[in-house]
């Protein structure tokens, strides 16, 4: 099958490529009330606002050799959401997006793997 335009899929590993950002992160992860070495995952303890900032800053390195970037969106507020949720999930978008070229944010209602573009 012929793409009409090359396209390819890259994986990056965070913590290779933003170092300084990301042992930032992890220390101000390990700092917080629940952590506790050796059963928490960092990841996991790791504030939204920074994996946040952490994406965005991995985002931008490829920037400029990228004609359009698609990721998953940010899981949205469910139930009745409080509009302080509502302008929160909306500056988290953002901040995820600030400064970056043509980006696609995807919302699927079950998973789906697709080749056709």
């Amino acid at each position: 099958r012929d793409l009409r335009i090359p396209a390819s899929i890259e994986v990056y590993v965070l913590s290779d490529m933003l170092e300084e950002e990301f042992e930032c992160a992890c220390e101000e992860a390990e700092r917080r009330a629940g952590y506790i070495p050796g059963t928490s995952s960092v990841l996991e303890n790791i504030p939204s606002h920074l994996k946040i900032k952490l994406v965005n800053s991995l985002v931008k390195l490829h920037n400029e050799r990228t004609a359009i970037s698609f990721m998953p969106t940010l899981p949205s507020p469910s139930g009745v959401i409080e509009e302080r949720h509502a302008e929160e999930h909306v500056n988290n978008l953002k901040s995820l997006t600030s400064g970056l070229g043509p980006f696609v944010l995807l919302q699927a209602v079950q998973k789906v793997v697709s080749e056709d573009l």
